[in-house]
């Protein structure tokens, strides 16, 4: 091991998870607003005061609210959580290991960060993690759109619309695409004469 390397540490505290956010606002800021409006479903922290109770689940604004108040800065500690969406046309290329897995692999994936370097990768998955949400959202009736009352809703700016656009548009047409031919397959299915 490299003496002169930096430790990497295996835990986020809570400055890490201020100083990743802060930069996140900064740099991100599209991502950064969508972040504070998703379900827990898609987006969460898990906070571990090292208490015998099981971690507690917030959102990011419920961070954000409680931040340098009520979390002990040495002892309390985050993972942060999300669920990212693969398109069935990647799952060969992306998951090559779906074909060991013990269940169907759906294309759902969860993240979970447990150390600061990890939290990157939120920056990284982005469009899975819009895809999940957006897929979600579509599953249940509600879907998004970077329509007036989104924007208003999640605090979305017009340079934050211009930012989102081209990924809102593109994950939207490849999640119908696939909601389309799963419901031909299905189609197939119930035309098919009975045994």
């Amino acid at each position: 091991m490299n003496e002169s390397a930096p430790a990497r540490r295996k835990i986020i505290l809570e400055q890490d998870l201020t100083g990743f956010f802060e930069k996140l606002g900064q740099e991100h800021r599209p991502i950064f607003q969508l972040l504070r409006h998703v379900p827990p479903a898609t987006f969460r922290i898990l906070v571990d005061d090292d208490s015998d109770k099981r971690p507690e689940a917030i959102t990011l604004d419920d961070f954000l609210r409680r931040a340098g108040r009520s979390f002990h800065p040495r002892t309390t500690l985050f993972t942060v959580k999300y669920r990212t969406y693969l398109f069935q046309s990647e799952w060969r290329s992306c998951a090559p290991y779906i074909e060991s897995l013990d269940r169907p692999f759906n294309g759902e994936e969860q993240v979970a960060c447990s150390s600061p370097e990890q939290l990157e990768g939120i920056v990284e998955n982005f469009e899975g993690l819009l895809a999940y949400f957006m897929r979600e959202s579509l599953l249940e009736g509600y879907p998004f759109r970077l329509d007036r009352e989104t924007c208003r809703e999640f605090g979305f700016r017009t340079d934050d619309v211009q930012a989102l656009r081209r990924t809102v548009a593109r994950c939207h047409a490849r999640i119908i695409r696939e909601f389309a031919a799963d419901y031909l397959r299905l189609g197939e299915i119930l035309d098919a004469p009975e045994p």
